[in-house]
């Protein structure tokens, strides 16, 4: 679980730093800083959508073949 924790994190810091790195955002300026967290908001935000697009679609699958009988041994 730890590692999952760890792999999250740094996708999230290697986000940060494309975002900090292409709208070369100066942490001192203000106007900057708050581009700067609008667009880290927006990216967390459409990951949030993504994930839940991907989720919804994988549940609403028929994953078992057609004709399969369950068999349930009480």
């Amino acid at each position: 679980m730890s590692k999952v924790i760890w792999g999250i994190a740094i996708f999230v810091v290697i986000g940060f730093f494309l975002i900090y790195s292409t709208l070369q955002t100066n942490f001192s300026d203000p106007d900057d800083v708050q581009t700067f967290v609008g667009a880290a908001f927006e990216w967390v935000g459409q990951i949030g959508k993504s994930t839940y697009t991907v989720g919804k679609t994988a549940t609403e699958q028929d994953w078992l073949p057609p004709n399969t009988t369950f068999i349930v041994n009480d």
